[in-house]
């Protein structure tokens, strides 16, 4: 009703992990139930990906593109790796895909970094499989609280550049 001045009763700082954290988190292979969980929690990271997305991901999203980038005054052609965002699932149980959240379709570009962890899932299927194809609505919650019960069991939190940042460790944040 767009009233005026409404605002929640007591702002809560949003701590979030700082990329070191994240790349050092990743490296601790103890951490995650399995590689799969590990890819995902690099690529949420990575691309800012909303979990139905990431769920709904297939090899046929990923493609090549030309880039190019100026170096000491010349332009210089390389190619790279982007992914279409243009499914997502819109049910909970994951099995109805449509477009993403306010149908906005968008490409992003994606780091050399995230497609290596990516082409182990990607290689050899077909380009309608999904590339997470053990990730179910509920498992994604279950690696990420695997993760954050393993950090506190190994006592990483306290060697973190942001410690607070794990306590909320989910998909979303």
């Amino acid at each position: 009703e767009k009233i005026p001045n409404i605002k929640p009763q007591e702002e809560k700082p949003i701590h979030a992990l700082t990329p070191a954290d994240i790349v050092w988190l990743y490296s601790i292979k103890e951490l995650f139930p399995s590689e799969e969980a590990r890819a995902i929690f690099y690529t949420f990271a990575t691309t800012g990906m909303r979990r139905s997305e990431l769920a709904a991901l297939t090899v046929g999203q990923s493609y090549r593109f030309r880039k190019s980038e100026r170096i000491a005054n010349r332009l210089v052609f390389s190619e790279s790796w982007a992914i279409s965002i243009d499914r997502a699932y819109k049910d909970d149980s994951w099995t109805i895909a449509g477009k993403p959240k306010w149908d906005k379709v968008r490409c992003i570009p994606i780091s050399d970094a995230t497609y290596k962890v990516l082409e182990p899932f990607i290689r050899d299927k077909a380009l309608s499989d999904r590339v997470f194809e053990n990730m179910t609505h509920h498992s994604v919650y279950d690696d990420f609280h695997y993760l954050r019960d393993k950090a506190e069991e190994l006592r990483l939190k306290d060697l973190l550049e942001v410690p607070q940042g794990l306590d909320n460790l989910s998909p979303h944040k």
